[in-house]
């Protein structure tokens, strides 16, 4: 039985190759997400070069390159992308709103207006999704109620309790970082989600420190958080990884993955 890095931003690695390698030897399908215009087609290239890479396109509600929101001209751009490759896709994202990295309010306004626009062509074409909401849960989750989306993944999530419950009830799936080893955050998340709902990312290459030793996230790390899981569920980890890879399965099924 497999495992699933389903939140990954490949395209940035310096060692794409060598990441690639070492995910292979742990039999690691890798959904690769976008964050902005360069990263779609380099995620689109790697995916027809690699068999366990799959891409998912989009814009993040935050550019660490120019430090600024994403548009609406570079937002259709990828809408074009992704309706030319449909048939390869794993999804859209990785997409959402930034409240905490981005602290010019005047841009929230634009957040929300490209968030939307991915959110109207996943309703559109019926493709899964993976949210990001840093400091701006509510927001998100409000965003989400009355959409009819294939499926939902909120990615790291780190919000307020109340929101995980509303999740649950909403049937959206929580993906788990390296983070779970150390974070009461993000194990509190794990201990209230229902196995049904989990899945497992290494967001990399994200800085993780573990131990006082300061690691760059990489898919194999996926192996030790599906451990850490069945730590906090009190199950075999055997089980809670096949659980973990038939979840992605089912979400991403319209990618025959």
């Amino acid at each position: 039985m497999a495992y699933f890095d389903v939140h990954c931003h490949l395209a940035i690695y310096p060692n794409i190759q060598k990441i690639i390698e070492r995910a292979k030897k742990l039999s690691i399908s890798i959904i690769a997400v976008s964050m902005d215009l360069s990263d779609n087609k380099k995620t689109l290239d790697l995916a027809e070069k690699y068999n366990n890479v799959f891409p998912m396109l989009a814009l993040h509600p935050f550019s660490p390159i120019s430090r600024s929101a994403p548009n609406l001209e570079e937002a259709k751009l990828v809408a074009t992308m992704i309706e030319k490759n449909l048939n390869k896709l794993a999804g859209i994202g990785e997409v959402g709103l930034d409240h905490y990295f981005l602290k010019d309010k005047n841009s929230y306004a634009i957040q929300n207006e490209v968030f939307n626009y991915f959110l109207d062509l996943a309703e559109k074409y019926q493709l899964g999704i993976t949210v990001h909401g840093k400091n701006a849960e509510r927001e998100v989750f409000e965003q989400l109620k009355s959409r009819k989306i294939h499926s939902i993944s909120i990615h790291w999530y780190s919000g307020p309790q109340d929101l995980i419950n509303e999740g649950i009830k909403r049937g959206y799936y929580f993906s788990i970082t390296p983070a779970v080893l150390y974070s009461a955050k993000h194990r509190i998340v794990v201990e209230k989600v229902p196995l049904e709902q989990l899945l497992t990312e290494s967001d990399g290459p994200v800085n993780y420190k573990i131990k006082n030793k300061s690691i760059t996230g990489e898919p194999i790390h996926v192996a030790d958080v599906v451990s850490e899981i069945a730590k906090i569920k009190n199950l075999e980890t055997e089980k809670v990884k096949q659980k973990l890879y038939l979840n992605a399965k089912k979400i991403y099924e319209k990618s025959n993955l």
